[in-house]
């Protein structure tokens, strides 16, 4: 996460790589298991959510990590003048759930192309076009 997110790379750049990244790893899933596998730490939050204290706040701190680094990536690109968002907070928030969202689609269709839309549709939530990235 600290390479893919790193501060040399421009803001919108990190966001990017880590969903390219994230692409890549189900593309290469689905060729070896036949199966978009997803994300395993949202499956397992979704699935134990409530029931098992321990792993509930690891997976908190695993989320609350990545959403940092959205977040971060969010506000560098407003500070460079990238994108103009009222609350970057709320748009990391947005952002990752959009991912995830998108990333369940693509497991429960088993359908990898379905993560095509997560770049240009997280330029959409931060009001960029995506030709314009």
């Amino acid at each position: 996460m600290n390479t893919l997110f790193s501060a040399t790379r421009p803001p919108l750049e990190r966001l990017k790589a880590y969903f390219d990244d994230i692409r890549q790893t189900q593309y290469e899933a689905l060729e070896k298991h036949g199966r978009v596998l997803g994300c395993p730490n949202f499956s397992v939050g979704a699935e134990i959510s409530g029931t098992a204290p321990e792993l509930d706040k690891k997976l908190q701190h695993t989320f609350s990590d990545l959403l940092k680094y959205i977040e971060s990536a969010i506000r560098d690109a407003q500070s460079e003048g990238t994108i103009n968002v009222a609350d970057p907070a709320m748009s990391a928030r947005c952002v990752l759930g959009f991912f995830e969202g998108v990333l369940t689609h693509a497991q429960v269709r088993n359908d990898p192309t379905l993560l095509d839309d997560i770049w240009p549709g997280t330029l959409q939530m931060l009001g960029i076009a995506p030709d314009a990235a």
